[in-house]
């Protein structure tokens, strides 16, 4: 008897293609984006789960992904690496820890690349998919992978073909996808539609090839209850769901289940911790095993075969018109809103995608021997875009020499290639609007890719996309057609390599340097930069090259900005060469007099778009809090800590009481705000700093509630976490620790939830590496109990 829990992990890409970045999302608050809070309530939790006593203490920390069977979409673990690495690292980890745990199957499993619905896309763009998600597993997970979770689970038998002949064993369906069965051996088929197939077994599906996949089908009612049902309220109930799901039989059975990944934590406050705990519960019960899919399979191969409805998936009751008609499945919102826009949009993206496609064959043929074999290996440069790659991977495809190919026109044919997949992305047509998040993500890839045909084929596709898109209807008053929509919602995020420039000079005049800048998947340099100041006017001008990543287009400009001390810069973007020694004299002259309004007018004057902060987007963002407000309050703390330091010895001395009126107040707060930072910041601050502040405090009596030293203070005890790992056994490390640790914990400093899950997960590896060794220290022992108790966990 086994079980398995297959979880989907899965989130639709969010990046503006024009900055290869996710920009603010105000709806995913107090996050910047919703990848960063489903990431802080589902994902990172997921992989240290908390399996916690009667008394709500903490006794383990439980991996699940190591423990169930699981995919990542290719583009949210691309999102993962760059942006919640310990997230990324401790999936690996899960993924080789269950290799040991069953006999050399992983619990991963690939996915189709980008979510798109197979049964909808050619040959050809299926067989990419494939490829692509194949090599991205292989990329990340060190291994091939056995198993490939279909988008919707979508299926027809082309798409199994596929997948067989490049190597994929087997894949997940919906109990409604199967349509009969019968005996490897033969004999007469059994009608198992309306989900009436025996979930608890693999079956095999022959393909007109030759070849076939074996599929296994979950459980549906139990995997409803999961997601929908309330059953992770206590894990001890979702256990005991599992368990009495096996049938009264004696024979091999696999009871299994299959969510959306999201639902352990994110759809379902603490799901992790439901998950964990049924998990362990099971595996101490004996009677029942867990396993992953690919171990069942290696021990118990189907013995009988299926067939399956094609063009079916597990979300949309009608097969998959969900993602090419109106076909009544939708989200709720608005009863009277239609989904005629549906076809009109996959119309629209598909004659795109073949134009796209011929331009490609013919502008590359005299290149590329193979040019779809190429675009199928061009995932290894997504993967990997440094410059090294990209010229290993033309000298593997490339019929002649790289010095007589143009290599920047080359990529970018390929990456116009990759939006044109990604444009498909399933979650553009699963809910009820076409202007809705999801629908203008995709349009934008769409919009890139238009972009990218335009400057590498000479070929203007705009208006034969939007003449199509006319005909899809929107629900929103605002909109009369997906033409409005791409009209307002994409063409507004397009943002040039002006544009980025511009972000990289406000950057600098704020901050001068002449160092190098990574931004947006490019790489700016100063080629040559004057930066001039009186007081607190600044002018910056010069010359910036800037390098695209992915496609290595070169872009370089001359740029001027100044700036009144406002912190409000503007400034101008334009070509190269435009900015001669006459003009530079004018605006020199002009800003030493401190001539505002002929600085303006003469940059309005200059051959580019005049440019000021307001153009920044959510970047201005970054830098406001960064620059403006760090500015702000490191001045006003300076003032009142001056003040401070000059009179508390006269007001001691004299034995003027604190609540004197020029002692109380939010100046004082300020003050001991300010002391506390300091202290906080230091690299290693020592134990008799915090003791003496602490009375100082006391004495002052301040009520401790500065909610702005949470993010100071969880830094530092990060800091001292790292020290005390690369020093165990040395005394003041951990002293150090153990006494900050405290002070975070009495003053309530540790805000985030995260955070404190972070600092839990570090300290619970160390202790448990060191703990019931011999040791040296005879406080060590003491300290790190003292430790656990401070952060909840369970002592023994």
């Amino acid at each position: 008897m086994h079980i398995c829990v297959h979880g989907h992990f899965y989130q639709p890409p969010r990046e503006n293609p024009w900055l290869d970045e996710i920009e603010l999302q105000p709806s995913a608050a107090p996050f910047k984006d919703w990848n960063e809070r489903i990431n802080e309530e589902c994902y990172q939790p997921n992989a240290t789960a908390r399996i916690l006593n009667k008394e709500d203490e903490i006794v383990e920390l439980f991996n699940n992904y190591a423990h169930i069977s699981f995919n990542v979409g290719p583009t949210l673990l691309r999102w993962m690496k760059r942006h919640a690495h310990e997230t990324y690292e401790a999936i690996k980890t899960a993924d080789r820890k269950s290799l040991s745990l069953f006999s050399g199957h992983g619990a991963a499993m690939a996915q189709s690349y980008n979510h798109i619905i197979m049964p909808l896309a050619n040959r050809r763009d299926k067989w990419t998919q494939v490829r692509w998600g194949i090599q991205d597993f292989r990329h990340h997970f060190g291994r091939m992978p056995e198993g490939m979770w279909l988008a919707e689970t979508a299926v027809d038998l082309e798409s199994l073909d596929i997948m067989a002949e490049q190597g994929i064993r087997f894949t997940l369906l919906a109990p409604r996808q199967a349509h009969r069965v019968r005996p490897l051996s033969g004999g007469a088929w059994e009608d198992v539609s309306e989900s009436r197939i025996d979930p608890k077994k693999p079956y095999l599906v022959r393909l007109p090839s030759g070849r076939s996949m074996n599929v296994f089908f979950y459980d549906g009612p139990t995997s409803q209850a999961v997601a929908f049902e309330h059953l992770l309220h206590r894990g001890e109930d979702f256990a005991h769901r599992l368990v009495k799901s096996f049938a009264n039989e004696l024979r091999p059975q696999l009871v299994h289940i299959a969510t959306d990944g999201e639902t352990y934590g994110h759809h379902h406050r603490f799901g992790e911790m439901a998950l964990a705990y049924a998990l362990q519960y099971i595996d101490e019960a004996k009677s029942v095993q867990v396993t992953n899919y690919s171990a069942y399979l290696a021990k118990f191969p189907p013995q009988d075969e299926v067939e399956i409805f094609e063009n079916s998936s597990w979300s949309c009751v009608h097969g998959v018109e969900r993602w090419r008609s109106d076909c009544g499945c939708r989200g709720g919102r608005g009863q009277d809103w239609k989904q005629d826009w549906r076809a009109p949009l996959r119309e629209a993206l598909d004659a795109l995608r073949d134009q796209i496609a011929t331009l490609y064959v013919d502008v590359t043929k005299d290149v590329f021997e193979e040019p779809w074999s190429v675009r199928d290996d061009y995932i290894s440069i997504v993967l990997d875009p440094s410059e090294a790659q990209q010229r290993s991977f033309l000298q593997r495809h490339a019929k002649r020499s790289l010095e007589d190919i143009d290599i920047p026109r080359l990529l970018s044919i390929l990456e116009c290639q990759r939006q044109a997949m990604l444009m498909y992305t399933s979650c553009g047509w699963f809910f009820d609007e076409i202007s809705d998040l999801e629908t203008v993500q995709i349009l934008r890839y769409a919009g890139r890719a238009i972009q990218l045909a335009r400057d590498v084929f000479g070929v203007d596709m705009r208006s034969d996309f939007l003449a199509i898109l006319s005909k899809a209807p929107s629900n929103q008053p605002q909109y009369e057609s997906g033409r409005e929509v791409y009209e307002q919602c994409v063409e507004t995020a397009v943002h040039t390599f002006d544009d980025i420039v511009w972000m990289d000079v406000c950057r600098r005049i704020l901050q001068p340097e002449d160092l190098e800048h990574s931004l947006y998947g490019t790489t700016l340099t100063p080629v040559e930069l004057h930066s001039h100041q009186m007081g607190r006017w600044r002018l910056l001008h010069g010359q910036i090259k800037l390098v695209e990543w992915v496609t290595r287009q070169q872009h370089v400009c001359d740029v001027v900005a100044f700036d009144v001390g406002m912190l409000q810069p503007v400034g101008c973007c334009m070509k190269a060469g435009t900015l001669t020694d006459d003009l530079l004299t004018s605006l020199k002259s002009s800003f030493w007099r401190a001539d505002t309004m002929a600085l303006r007018t003469q940059l309005s004057s200059l051959d580019g778009q005049l440019m000021n902060h307001e153009m920044l987007d959510d970047h201005w963002e970054w830098l406001r809090h960064e620059h403006v407000y760090g500015r702000l309050e490191g001045e006003l703390e300076q003032n009142a800590l001056e003040v401070f330091d000059l009179y508390a010895p006269l007001m001691s001395s004299l034995g003027a009481s604190t609540s004197h009126a020029y002692m109380t107040g939010r100046w004082l707060e300020i003050v001991f705000e300010a002391r506390w930072r300091r202290l906080l910041r230091m690299e290693c601050p020592s134990v008799e700093a915090l003791h003496m502040l602490l009375e100082e405090t006391e004495k002052y009596e301040m009520r401790f509630d500065f909610s702005d030293l949470t993010k100071d203070m969880e830094a530092l005890l990060f800091r001292l976490l790292h020290d005390w790992e690369a020093a165990p056994m040395q005394r003041t490390a951990l002293r150090r620790l153990c006494v900050y640790m405290h002070a975070a914990v009495q003053f309530d400093l540790i805000d985030s939830m995260g955070k404190k899950r972070a600092l839990q997960d570090r300290f619970y590896g160390l202790w448990q590496g060191h703990k019931g060794r011999r040791h040296e220290l005879e406080e060590w022992e003491e300290w790190t109990t003292s430790l656990a108790r401070a952060l909840g966990f369970h002592i023994t």
